[in-house]
């Protein structure tokens, strides 16, 4: 009976394990950006709050990471989606381009 626990639940530790390290790519790409806004909010007396989430890219070889992004006032919810396949994270959408082309000057 464990023998079959280990076995229908290795492919899914194993996919948990790859979307945290997709989640850490992107961290690390995005973080001075996202460090810079949250000193800027700060000062403002807002609050610059990310939520991270990946699954399997539908495509396959890669994860799809999500950061969605509140600031706090006024609300509202933007996300930025990023395409991680290894080590190379790629923006999939104008936020996620934003995110990275900022993170390179």
């Amino acid at each position: 009976m464990a023998l079959v626990i280990f076995l229908m639940l290795g492919p899914v530790m194993k996919g948990s394990s790859e979307g945290a390290s997709a989640i850490k790519y992107v961290k690390e790409a995005t973080a001075l950006v996202l460090a810079r806004a949250d000193r800027r909010l700060t000062t403002e007396g807002k609050k610059l709050e990310v939520r991270w989430s990946a699954v399997p890219s539908p495509a396959g070889g890669g994860h799809v990471v999500t950061a969605r992004i509140k600031i706090e006032p006024p609300g509202g919810l933007s996300e930025a989606l990023f395409a991680v396949s290894g080590t190379e994270v790629s923006p999939q959408n104008a936020l996620a381009r934003s995110l990275l082309a900022r993170a390179e000057r």
